[in-house]
């Protein structure tokens, strides 16, 4: 029986947004007509474990590249009382097998698209199916483009709730290609910022973020800081050389973003994590806290998760302890944080970007 009742994660106040789409029904469906007894599935990118759960009876190997992803599908396996060995691998997690179906939601990324399908070429036999899913209305030919280059056989379904099918099958060896080989290097200030396939920004440095870093204030004493959604470590790595905490934590959602602040970071005072939210750090802990936050998830817009990490931030903020944060002008973030902040300073703005300085 097919499992509709999937929860977002993290949580979100739209109740238009719900936790599958018709081309994770469509995905799920062609599996199971075609899959036989004793054949394996490699499931990547799914978002909040609809493809999990609903073909947890086949023990699927599924592998996740968010920090909100693996608690998603884990909750939902868990409310749905599903195969308990049910444990999503990190997206960086060598797996020394291959899969007869592998599974792959299209994410907005194509860069991202393009890791995934080197991960399900790698992970191939000579009759494996790549399954990718994907609502038309965001379909793009580049997406064919991508899939030519790891298959040789590329065919679409007809569409069905608004939703297509890819099937891709016989992969294309990859001579000596490894994941080093997709990563983005980003010139910026000098310095040379690498990072893999599918974190922020992947052409040149965010531009609201070069607004924040070209504007940063000066701040004294500073103990302990945070670069929240970190990326790869840029706004953290000026943290280190503006204000020389004593201990700096990057924290970011991807596993990728973080894997990147790695290799850009100097590890001496710095630890960084793969999280989502900010539940694990202790009240009053943080002197200064710097964000581009996100406001998306994938193709959806979702302030909550935002307005959730600035509450976070003042629980874990030191009394007078700040929050600089750069954000799209129209987001009006300011009118949000006076729930949690003493005083919200406009540092700089210009046509498309705001700097807000919020006090605890």
């Amino acid at each position: 029986m097919e499992i509709l009742n999937i929860d977002r994660w993290p949580p979100t106040n739209d109740r238009s947004l719900i936790g599958y789409s018709s081309a994770d029904r469509l995905m799920v469906q062609k599996v199971q007509e075609e899959i036989n007894d004793g054949e394996s599935i490699f499931i990547i990118n799914d978002r909040f474990g609809y493809q999990s759960i609903n073909l947890a009876n086949k023990s699927p190997h599924t592998l996740y590249h968010l920090a909100s992803q693996h608690d998603a599908i884990i909750r939902n396996a868990e409310n749905h009382k599903v195969d308990q060995s049910l444990q999503p691998s990190p997206i960086l997690t060598h797996i020394h097998k291959t899969f007869d179906y592998i599974l792959i939601r299209i994410p907005k990324s194509n860069d991202l698209l393009e890791l995934l399908l080197y991960l399900a070429n790698i992970y191939s036999n000579e009759n494996t199916k790549v399954i990718l899913g994907f609502m038309t209305k965001y379909f793009n030919p580049t997406i064919l483009d991508i899939c030519s280059k790891y298959f040789e056989n590329i065919e679409q379904s007809k569409a069905w709730k608004k939703a297509r099918v890819i099937t891709a099958s016989h992969s294309i060896r990859l001579a000596n290609k490894t994941l080093d080989h997709y990563k983005n290097n980003l010139e910026y200030n000098g310095f040379t910022y690498q990072q893999y396939y599918g974190v922020f920004s992947s052409q040149h440095i965010d531009f609201a973020t070069s607004f924040l870093l070209e504007n940063l204030p000066a701040l004294n004493d500073i103990e302990k800081a945070m670069d929240l959604a970190c990326g790869n470590g840029i706004i953290g790595k000026y943290i280190q050389e503006k204000y020389h905490p004593k201990q700096l934590v990057l924290v970011d959602d991807s596993l990728l973003a973080t894997a990147s602040a790695r290799l850009n970071i100097d590890h001496e005072n710095a630890i960084i994590e793969a999280r989502y939210n900010l539940e694990s750090f202790e009240d009053y802990s943080f002197d200064l806290i710097i964000t581009n936050p996100p406001f998306h998830q994938e193709h959806d817009n979702i302030i909550d998760i935002t307005l959730n990490l600035f509450k976070d931030s003042s629980r874990i903020l030191i009394k007078g302890g700040v929050l600089l944060i750069v954000a799209n002008k129209h987001l009006n973030y300011k009118t949000h944080l006076i729930e949690w902040f003493t005083s919200i300073e406009t540092i700089k703005e210009n046509n498309q970007f705001v700097i807000y300085q919020a006090v605890k």
